[in-house]
């Protein structure tokens, strides 16, 4: 006993002795905090076939939308594709003029001029500019509607208004109404349709495209870690050609299985049938990246990309 008495002793004595030079890790508080994902690590594919899927559920609407904005602005005017759908250079707008909607009375906006900015821009608005409406990332979407009545005499009504909603580049506001009959709109050539939705998202090139997409479109707060664990796994694929291989496959495996798995969704079903698609749902549900994913899929004429920190399926406050 004396024995392992001494030695209690002696060890709280060395205890004592030594100076404490460990200190707490300071605990993290914000997401720059957080040591993000290292690159040059050696990734096993099915390890990266796991992030790989997480990617291409969160990164669809948005190469969804990047594609499209790719083949609308190649118009070279305001016009409409194959005679049907509107298409026009980037900072410009076409338009139908056959439609039913509504636009602005929500919102009690006014008459005039508005101004839409990327977020880097640092210009001031000409005087007659009614707002400025800034965009958080340089992808935004302007879907302009006119209401009216399913009567004959009522679209002809609403021609003149239809007529004064017109986008161009701020270069060439001089502060006079522009006017566009758009029931003259050219129809532009373009490739043949099947009569189905476009096929936006190439599941082969998803991953070719998804660097594009994280450079254009900031992290929402929360998404920082995502952010790393994507980039880590394109420098990943760029190094090893079984990474690459893995993601193309992985890809094409969950745009079957997504697809499919949406249009089997009887809840999804129902809540796109009571009209709960609105953007601020989107962004906010616990499964919005679900939701986004599968609203591209079966409302086609409602893309969803995220375009600003709100809201991840349109600029509010305009109307999607």
């Amino acid at each position: 006993m004396k024995t392992k008495h001494r030695l209690l002793a002696a060890l709280s004595g060395l205890f004592l002795a030594v100076p404490s030079f460990a200190q707490q890790v300071p605990i993290a508080t914000k997401p720059a905090d957080v040591t993000s994902a290292a690159h040059g690590v050696i990734m096993h594919p099915e390890y990266a076939k796991i992030i790989g899927r997480m990617a291409y559920v969160w990164g669809w609407p948005m190469v969804n939308q990047m594609n499209r904005r790719a083949a609308i602005t190649q118009a070279p005017e305001p016009g409409r594709l194959n005679g049907v759908l509107p298409v026009a250079p980037r900072g410009q707008v076409g338009m139908l003029n056959d439609y039913i909607a509504e636009i602005g009375k929500p919102y009690a906006s006014k008459p005039g001029f508005y101004l839409l900015v990327g977020p880097n821009w640092k210009g001031e608005a000409p005087t007659g500019v009614n707002a400025v409406i800034r965009s958080s990332t340089e992808l935004a979407n302007v879907i302009p509607r006119v209401f009216m009545d399913d009567t004959a005499e009522d679209r002809k009504a609403v021609q003149p208004l239809i007529n004064q909603i017109v986008a161009y580049p701020l270069k060439d506001f001089d502060g006079k109404t522009k006017t566009i009959d758009w029931s003259k709109a050219p129809a532009i050539p373009g490739q043949a349709s099947s009569g189905g939705e476009t096929p936006w998202v190439v599941p082969e090139k998803f991953f070719d495209q998804l660097g594009e997409v994280l450079d254009a479109v900031p992290p929402l707060p929360g998404e920082e870690s995502l952010y790393g664990n994507f980039r880590a796994l394109l420098d990943a694929a760029s190094k090893d050609p079984a990474i690459k291989k893995a993601l193309d496959e992985v890809a094409a495996e969950t745009e079957s299985d997504d697809t499919a798995a949406s249009r089997r969704n009887p809840a999804l079903k129902s809540t796109l049938l009571r009209g709960k698609n609105h953007c601020q749902i989107n962004s906010r549900a616990a499964l919005g990246y679900f939701l986004s994913n599968c609203l591209g899929k079966n409302t086609p004429a409602y893309p969803t990309a995220r375009s600003n920190r709100k809201c991840r399926t349109c600029q509010a406050p305009f109307y999607t």
